[in-house]
């Protein structure tokens, strides 16, 4: 739980430094390399090993954020307590590592990378090195993707990163649009 002092737009970064927290934290004590699925999903090699949720409430005089709640769910065993639907999609951190295996320094460690990163944004509110590093872990840029937003479904190209955070597509008319919410998939259909 944060209290940011940000206009609630800008809510993505906080799930952007989530995403970079997991992504440091596992390689640096598992040595696995992980990419991100924007805007909120770690993969390793294409299955989902992680996902994050950010709710927040906002004040509805100021536009700015009261408070946000950032969840990071680690399939970090139990493979075969997946439903057989997910079960070849998702990743399990104890099937991508041979090192033993601690909760604890896990957790420990992605909140010491969230709250580096958190307190850095919070006192600066520079983006600029935030986006370089996110843009650099995503898997689907310049690939054919399916967007389903709460305005529909259409397939579109991944472009880019926009400055604040959302995703940049070419839909197939060619016109380039900015996808701020939903969800995506990379998989084919």
């Amino acid at each position: 739980l944060v209290r940011p002092q940000m206009e609630a737009g800008r809510i993505l970064f906080l799930t952007m430094i989530a995403a970079l927290s997991v992504i440091d934290a596992v390689q640096r004590l598992y040595g696995v390399t992980l990419s991100i699925k924007w805007v909120n999903d770690i993969l390793f090699h294409g299955r989902k090993l992680s996902g994050i949720l950010t709710e927040a409430s906002m004040d509805g005089e100021s536009g700015g954020l009261e408070f946000a709640a950032v969840g990071i769910g680690i399939n970090f065993r139990g493979r075969d307590q997946f439903p057989t639907e997910i079960a070849s999609t998702a990743a399990v951190l104890e099937e991508v590592t041979n090192l033993p295996l601690s909760r604890s320094k896990l957790c420990g460690a992605i909140l010491d990378e969230f709250w580096d990163r958190y307190h850095a944004f919070s006192a600066t509110g520079e983006t600029k090195e935030l986006l370089s590093r996110y843009r650099s872990h995503l898997c689907m840029l310049g690939q054919r993707i399916r967007v389903l937003s709460p305005q529909g479904e259409y397939h579109a190209v991944a472009k880019d990163i926009a400055d604040n955070g959302a995703l940049l597509v070419q839909r197939e008319d060619g016109s380039i649009t900015s996808v701020q919410s939903g969800e995506i998939s990379i998989r084919p259909d």
